[in-house]
């Protein structure tokens, strides 16, 4: 089957048409606290930190938008669920 390679370090094999990708991941012994911690963030309403730390799980993620950041005294006033 074939696959799409997205930001991949790209090796040759034996047979000419065949590559072999080089992907980078976290162990899950360094991913596994960085979700807990990106799931307290959310839970907490921390949009700045889960943010960071999003980006630190998953370094190519790319804001296809800004996001509206509020601060503590506007998120007790506003009830709009698209400003984080």
């Amino acid at each position: 089957f074939e696959e799409l390679l997205i930001s991949a370090k790209d090796s040759a094999t034996d047979h000419p048409l065949i590559l072999q990708a080089k992907e980078g991941f976290l162990p899950a012994t360094h991913l596994q606290p960085l979700l807990t911690r990106l799931l307290e963030a959310a839970v907490h309403q921390q949009s700045s930190l889960a943010l960071q730390l999003l980006k630190m799980i998953l370094p190519e993620y790319k804001l296809e938008r800004p996001l509206l950041l509020r601060t503590d005294a506007d998120r007790s006033k506003a009830d709009d669920p698209f400003v984080a």
